[in-house]
């Protein structure tokens, strides 16, 4: 099995993101094509992981931490994310997730 560092992944993720967004009009489903699929898959993955090895105080840091960085390093990217958030209803998006559990 090959690892890569924290670092390599979050490059690969800031990658495939911009690539989403060049993308983006081409597809309504572009987060389930299969490289967007598989960094969101993992890095949920990696944080259920951590939450169950080390606790959720310990997942939440990492996630604030991880935010961080990829806002430090891409402040473009934090404004059009902030900007898209601002449209977005997560409310609806939370309780649509438990809607198609059943």
């Amino acid at each position: 099995m090959c690892y890569i560092s924290f670092h390599q992944w979050l490059n690969l993720a800031v990658w495939d993101f911009n690539n989403l967004l060049t993308v983006m009009y081409n597809s309504k489903n572009i987060l389930f094509r299969s490289n967007n699929i598989i960094i969101i898959y993992t890095a949920l993955r990696i944080l259920l992981a951590m939450q169950k090895q080390l606790g959720l105080e310990a997942m939440l840091e990492y996630h604030r931490k991880y935010i961080q960085t990829i806002e430090g390093d891409n402040p473009m990217l934090k404004h059009a994310v902030n900007r898209a958030l601002s449209l977005i209803n997560v409310e609806k998006i939370y309780k649509e997730s438990f809607h198609h559990d059943t």
